[in-house]
């Protein structure tokens, strides 16, 4: 006859803690899986992009910031399906790969299938400056079609946070430079160096900017009491009137030589006038180049010496002549009366 087996209070609590446990762990399991999806329908869609700024495998794929799906692969697109790639991509968005070196193939919850059209665009974000990476997705125009399974969603280019950071302390660099400047500068400044530092410093320059300063307020009551020249022609309404007046002649000498009155209006505004004097200017240059030439009677006299000294030479004798007949007229002048 079989004997029967007593199960003990401690192993009863054993068994009742195992079957907790399990039902606990069997939850947390659907719980979580739920909330990632791992129980959800999904499709997959793919972008390509030049640079995926450290985005991996099994990193999250967000919707407008709602984890909708995960990052299954990022590889390298192979040399052998290059072209037909390329073919899909100008047939989906009339444009070619170009740069576009990466392939991201990624999953998306088939709930949210109608917020990604063809509008959609992928890039990639950052959780804080330098956190991880992930899939962001925009929500397209909701009157396109959905995309499908083994669709393509265009790209945006990365931000480059590492170029970012690199600019920047280059930037603090030049800034850290600087103030080093600055410092040097402040410091020479002190030490009474240069003009400003001698201005700062010097006790004498000081003094004599406090009396050109006295002087320049001098020069001015001076102006203001009206002693001198200047301020006379400042203060004084007499002398004043006489420069209107005198600038209202002005003013109406430019009007009437506008409109063409007297010589000089004439001279500007008259073209036949202006023809002429311009004939004149050039007839005056040519007789003179004729008479530097040495043509012409005019042009001997002044160029050729001997008949400068024989016209010298006559006018002398003329006047000898002329002094001797004053002297004695009878030697030349007789006169019989019959």
């Amino acid at each position: 006859m079989k004997q029967s087996t007593f199960i003990t209070w401690a192993e009863l609590r054993v068994g009742i803690l195992v079957v907790v446990t399990l039902l606990v762990a069997a939850a947390a399991v659907l719980t979580l899986g739920g909330r990632l999806g791992a129980f959800t329908d999904k499709y997959t869609l793919y972008t390509y992009m030049p640079s995926v700024s450290g985005l991996q495998s099994g990193a999250p794929v967000r919707l407008a910031g709602v984890d909708v799906g995960t990052v299954d692969e990022v590889v390298f697109i192979p040399s052998a399906d290059r072209d037909s790639i390329n073919g899909r991509f100008q047939r989906a968005y009339g444009d070619s790969l170009g740069e576009r070196a990466l392939l991201v193939r990624f999953t998306v919850e088939e709930d949210v299938q109608e917020k990604v059209t063809r509008s959609s665009r992928a890039k990639i974000g950052t959780v804080g400056l330098l956190g991880d990476k992930y899939l962001d997705l925009e929500v397209g125009d909701p009157r396109e079609p959905p995309l499908a399974e083994g669709d393509i969603v265009l790209n945006e280019a990365p931000i480059d946070y590492e170029g970012l950071i690199a600019r920047a302390a280059e930037g603090v660099e030049e800034l850290v430079g600087s103030l080093e400047g600055t410092r040097v500068l402040v410091a020479r400044v002190n030490d009474g160096e240069g003009t400003l530092g001698r201005l700062i410093n010097d006790p004498a320059l000081y003094e004599q900017w406090v009396r050109l300063t006295e002087r320049g307020t001098n020069l001015l009551t001076s102006m203001e009491s009206g002693d001198g020249t200047l301020p006379a022609l400042i203060n004084d309404q007499q002398l004043y009137d006489q420069l209107v007046r005198t600038t209202t002649d002005l003013q109406e000498l430019t009007g009437q030589i506008r409109t063409g009155e007297g010589s000089l209006g004439r001279l500007v505004r008259d073209p036949e006038l202006y023809t002429e004097l311009v004939k004149t200017l050039r007839e005056g240059q040519e007789l003179i180049a004729q008479m530097e030439g040495g043509e012409g009677t005019i042009a001997k006299l002044v160029n050729d010496p001997m008949l400068y000294e024989r016209l010298n030479r006559f006018v002398v004798e003329s006047q000898a002549l002329l002094a001797d007949i004053q002297q004695n007229p009878r030697k030349y002048i007789n006169l019989k009366i019959f």
